[in-house]
């Protein structure tokens, strides 16, 4: 039960979420033209991957020992563990500003002779420093496993940033903006602080080398995922604005904000449990590596499926929602990141849950490989295909990453049995009715909103009218579905099974 009450926070949170950054980008894309947009969103983008790579892979470790010294009854390593990545990760955010305060500009001009990116370079990674540094504070409350409270926190972050921007939106400049940012985490920093203290009352220190060697085996891989992490959502803006051009940045931007809010979508299920697998894990209970990651393969692809399929039908019109109809071009890479996001469904689950149980190096593999065949083949794309080549290099990783994946698992631990007729069944039904959805569309009259608004509603309600007629699960995945949605739940019971 308690997996269900964190996942719907966690959606609760996203799509509250979802709302506000919407109106966010509405705004910065209403009163800022398309080459201080790709300014903007190119300092951003190197601010979050250098606080990403400072971040040294903590989130990664907070999931995975937070629930285990949990399991163990080990609250005195929990309040230690948070204390030492906490100061690390300030101490690092002060070496790496200092650095850029002195060096950022000639390093910027050098990349992308451009004084604006120059000028506002170490102002922006002190910002997203801070901005990070709330993540962690997000993240402890995932791996204590009390979503609710990071999620409260997530939104009061976004109103404030929201409002902020809405109030000031006739005088918004990049130093405005980054400000704003600076302003409005402060709030749910100090209340997440405020809880985390109450959460942690009378415990005593661990010594911090003898923690270190704890998790260090496990550590130092997450180091080197944090250095991967920040790369799959802002590598792409920095390779644009250095081989096309600021606007390029920004119409791009677009077709990645969406496709960050679908993956946030289905990102959720295993934030939730992952914590639960690492917990039963230690818990001694070995069938989270057997029937259970098999079950949480075809929920998330359903899922994936069930979600994209509105995107892609939509994509125009959520194109003009966000931004305004200079950026329909990010229709082309929306399409290509959209079909790599639902091939991820398949392998994420299974990196994800060998990370879960202290087995990172698939995870870390994972990320090498995807990074690695991205880039490369970005490198070899871009200056013939412009946008459209970036788009097809996400979906080329993602593929050579689902044939990895699922050769690593078969090799090292045990085949999984992928039912290929489900994965027919899901894709089958999902081209016809997005083939229904798109005509409806066409015809549907009204603003873009209430358009994908009827797509989306007519392909959810086909998705639950086809689960509760279609035989998609074994009677051992039909016993744990009942177990997961149990009680007052029962009515997804009944449609899943």
């Amino acid at each position: 039960m308690r997996v269900i009450r964190n996942t719907f926070f966690l959606y609760l949170s996203l799509f509250g979420g979802f709302i506000l950054t919407l109106l966010q980008l509405k705004i910065l894309f209403l009163y800022f033209e398309p080459r201080v947009l790709g300014e903007f969103f190119t300092v951003v983008a190197f601010s979050r991957i250098m606080a990403g790579v400072i971040l040294l892979g903590i989130p990664f470790v907070l999931v995975r020992y937070l629930p285990k010294f949990q399991a163990n009854k080990e609250q005195d390593k929990v309040f230690s563990l948070l204390l030492l990545l906490i100061l690390s990760y300030i101490v690092l955010a002060i070496l790496v500003y200092i650095l850029l305060f002195f060096f950022g500009y000639k390093l910027s001009i050098s990349i992308y002779k451009n004084e604006v990116i120059g000028e506002y370079m170490s102002f922006a990674f002190f910002v997203f420093s801070v901005v990070t540094f709330f993540s962690i504070i997000f993240m402890s409350f995932n791996g204590l496993r009390k979503m609710h409270l990071g999620a409260g926190l997530n939104l009061l972050y976004l109103f404030f940033l929201t409002f902020l921007l809405f109030v000031f939106r006739e005088i918004l400049s990049i130093s405005l903006v980054l400000e704003i940012y600076l302003i409005s985490v402060i709030p749910s920093i100090i209340a997440g602080v405020l809880l985390l203290c109450r959460e942690f009352r009378r415990l005593k220190l661990v010594k911090f080398n003898l923690l270190i060697k704890e998790i260090f085996p496990y550590w130092k891989y997450a180091m080197g995922l944090g250095v991967l992490s920040p790369l799959f959502t802002y590598l792409d803006r920095l390779i644009i604005g250095y081989f096309l051009s600021m606007p390029m940045v920004a119409l791009f931007t677009v077709a990645s904000k969406i496709k960050g809010w679908v993956g946030r979508m289905l990102d959720i299920p295993m934030e939730a449990l992952n914590p639960e697998i690492s917990h039963s894990w230690e818990k001694g209970n070995k069938e989270v590596l057997g029937g259970d990651l098999k079950l949480i393969i075809k929920l998330l692809f359903l899922l994936g499926v069930v979600v994209t399929t509105p995107v892609l039908i939509c994509g125009k019109e959520i194109i003009n929602i966000i931004s305004t109809p200079e950026y329909i071009d990010a229709w082309v890479p929306l399409w290509f990141l959209g079909i790599s996001m639902i091939l991820s469904c398949i392998y994420v689950p299974i990196a994800s849950a060998m990370r879960s149980i202290g087995k990172i190096s698939l995870f870390f593999l994972t990320n090498i490989i995807w990074i690695f065949v991205y880039v490369t083949s970005t490198l070899g794309f871009i200056k013939q295909f412009e946008i459209a080549g970036v788009g097809a290099a996400y979906l080329l990783a993602s593929i050579v990453t689902l044939i990895f994946n699922l050769g690593y698992v078969a090799r090292y631990h045990t085949a999984l049995d992928i039912d290929l007729k489900f994965f027919c069944k899901i894709v089958g039904f999902g081209l016809v009715f997005g083939l229904l959805a798109y005509f409806i569309s066409g015809y549907t009259l009204g603003p873009n909103w209430w358009k994908f608004t009827m797509s989306a509603l007519f392909v959810v309600s086909g998705y639950l009218l086809f689960l509760s007629r279609a035989n998609l699960f074994s009677e051992y995945e039909k016993d744990r579905l009942q177990v997961l949605f149990a009680g007052k739940y029962g009515f997804l019971k009944k449609i899943l099974t």
